[in-house]
């Protein structure tokens, strides 16, 4: 671990700066939750209660600040969403309350917590580079601390007045933005409150919480960053798209497995041409000979954690639905492992909304989905993926698949409409599935990849 800063003298000041808090007080200070009630943050915030209990402080749960003034609050992303709750916490911070934020690794929660950091002239976004070495030190809230936990993404936290607590190669994924009197220091949850189902809290992460707790409204140590930083001035998304970046390495230990037996076939949304491009697809994977298994999906719970659970010899995604954070860890795990994964993309009337669901399941894995890729003649790239001189034919605008991780397979300009990459010990292809419906030879191209996908050939 690579350190920034001088010492190890903060604990004592952190402890110093709790005794005389608790000297000044009437009472105990008082620390509002407003975290969920289940799932591994809550697991944290369970835990970092407890702990600040032992230290002398009072901790309370609820799901709205209102007129209520405690020492501090803890709050996740997912209360951002609404609107009375950021117009209270942004009062409450310019009476100088102190914020602690825990913001989950993926683009919807960057978006959610973005709603109340534009407020505060900061912003998150997806990190575009596969550098992922943590460094800490040289504040009171990091200092001295080692961290296990990486999430899938790092978020770059920018904007004028950030004051930087850790960095991943360049960019500050942890920093204080003072409000005023009051301060607000944003962290990622899966510091604290690791990724995976029944992931016990990380110790370091949970101390580095609690110090935050002391220090989010007071002066840090550090230079503030300007209005624009070159490690997240490169963040700029494609036309179309987003740009999320896959992490570079896993923190658990994998094996490669012997993944065989069903197709597991996660597309059975019946708008736009879906209903039209559903059988193509459930044709061509009929031709592998091998059972196909549609998941069958609830409005709660996570069904591709369980059914994945068989190892099944590829799992088939369709931008129809959005998946829980769960799903998004466990795919990503299913192909470092040696899964294989075939994405489908199609952006019909009303579902562009939905290729963000679909890049939340494979940016981690170094794949991506987007508008804008122009019409014309498609030219076959030289690949392990199709023959080369294979002949399709032109193509209409549709989707194109990018990413840090992907190699084209068939490009119409500069745009792949059919794409793969190779993580870990598994492979992914993504693909425009709208031509699928018009064009015979993409429909044999499909065929072709998921022959590929399944195959041991290098």
């Amino acid at each position: 671990m690579v350190g920034r800063g001088r010492g190890s003298v903060w604990p004592l000041v952190v402890a110093l700066a709790f005794t005389v808090v608790m000297a000044q007080a009437a009472e105990p200070p008082r620390v509002l939750f407003l975290t969920q009630p289940a799932g591994p943050v809550a697991t944290a915030a369970e835990q970092m209660a407890r702990n600040l209990a032992e230290a002398g402080m009072q901790t309370a749960t609820g799901t709205r600040l209102g007129t209520e003034r405690p020492e501090a609050v803890v709050i996740e992303d997912d209360a951002l969403t609404d609107e009375t709750t950021r117009e209270e916490l942004l009062e409450y911070l310019r009476g100088g309350g102190a914020v602690v934020l825990w913001v989950r690794a993926s683009l919807r929660h960057f978006e959610q917590a973005n709603q109340f950091l534009s407020e505060l002239g900061a912003r998150l976004q997806g990190l575009p580079h596969a550098e992922r070495e943590l460094m800490l030190g040289g504040n009171p809230v990091t200092e001295g601390l080692s961290l296990t936990s990486r999430p899938a993404l790092w978020a770059a936290l920018s904007g004028r007045g950030v004051v930087p607590l850790a960095y991943a190669g360049e960019a500050v994924v942890m920093g204080q933005i003072r409000v005023g009197a009051g301060g607000v220091i944003v962290l990622p949850a899966e510091l604290v409150a690791g990724s995976l189902p029944g992931e016990e809290p990380d110790a370091a992460g949970l101390t580095m919480a609690e110090r935050a707790v002391s220090w989010a409204n007071r002066d840090l140590p550090g230079r503030a960053l300007p209005a624009s930083s070159p490690a997240t001035d490169q963040t700029k998304p494609p036309p179309g798209g987003r740009y999320l970046a896959p992490r570079a390495e896993t923190t658990l230990p994998l094996e490669e497995r012997d993944f065989a037996g069903a197709v597991l076939y996660d597309c059975l949304a019946g708008d736009s041409r879906w209903a039209k491009i559903q059988p193509l697809v459930q044709e061509a994977l009929e031709k592998t000979r091998l059972p196909v298994k549609a998941l069958r999906v609830t409005e709660e719970g996570s069904p591709l954690v369980a059914a994945s659970e068989s190892q099944p010899a590829l799992v088939v995604l369709g931008s129809w639905r959005e998946w829980s954070e769960p799903e998004i860890v466990t795919l990503h795990y299913y192909v470092q492992a040696g899964g294989r994964v075939l994405a489908l993309g199609h952006a019909g009337t009303g579902d562009q909304v939905r290729l963000v669901f679909l890049n939340e399941a494979l940016h981690a894995n170094g794949l991506l989905v987007s508008l804008g890729r122009p019409g014309g003649t498609a030219t076959v790239v030289e690949s392990p993926v199709l023959p080369p001189g294979m002949e399709i034919g032109k193509l209409p605008p549709g989707l194109s698949v990018h990413g840090p991780g992907a190699q084209a397979v068939v490009r119409v300009e500069k745009n792949a409409a059919v794409a793969y990459a190779v993580c870990g010990q598994g492979r992914l292809l993504a693909l425009d599935a709208g031509p699928l419906v018009d064009n015979p030879a993409y429909r044999e191209a499909l065929q072709k990849g998921i022959t590929w996908l399944l195959s041991q050939e290098s």
